[in-house]
């Protein structure tokens, strides 16, 4: 075969083929990562149907298309006790190779076999998320216990009756009803309710 015939017939391969579907690929690794590691995550496709379930780190191939010209998008759900969840979410793009179709005249590749293949689209390599911690609660969203003694139970004090306790028991002495002995008693019993 001369020189022109291998040319030519290298040169309908090219056209006839498609350039991403030669070179790339349509499924790719992609790892998934998480800071702190050891979340669960799941990953759910396009539609929202999960595809797949795994602790942080992992590595799961996926598709880059998900239908002729359509490019694939997955969606991942970080969970962790003591942490708040997170979300990621990561979109195939145009490959370059798809590109090429154009400079090497590859008219079928470019409509039909890239397309079809899912050639046509690339997956980043990794998807990470970060997941903050819960907050731990305030001291005014903690509730001081009592000792109930009628119930034996513990239950959280009625802080504006006790306040209001206080209060009147101040008044009271105040306005010379009770001695100060009288009131020192009184707000000791109050106060051993908490």
């Amino acid at each position: 075969m001369n020189y022109f015939k291998k040319a030519v017939l290298a040169s309908t391969i090219v056209a006839v083929s498609g350039c991403a579907s030669i070179v790339s690929k349509s499924q790719y690794p992609v790892t998934i990562s998480s800071t702190p590691s050891g979340a669960t995550v799941v990953i759910k496709n396009k539609s929202g149907a999960e595809i797949h379930k795994a602790q942080t780190p992992t590595t799961i191939t996926l598709n880059a298309s998900s239908g002729f010209f359509s490019a694939a998008q997955y969606s991942m759900e970080f969970q962790k006790d003591g942490y708040q969840n997170s979300t990621a979410t990561t979109q195939a793009g145009i490959d370059g190779w798809y590109i090429a179709n154009i400079l090497f005249g590859g008219l079928l590749g470019l409509l039909i076999i890239d397309p079809a293949t899912g050639a046509m689209w690339k997956l980043d390599e990794s998807v990470t998320s970060s997941l903050a911690a819960n907050s731990p609660p305030t001291a005014a969203q903690v509730p001081v216990m009592l000792n109930d003694p009628a119930s034996g139970q513990m239950a959280a004090p009625d802080a504006p009756a006790i306040a209001e306790q206080l209060k009147l028991l101040k008044n009271l002495r105040d306005e010379g009803a009770l001695t100060a002995d009288e009131y020192e008693t009184k707000r000791k019993a109050v106060i051993e309710k908490l």
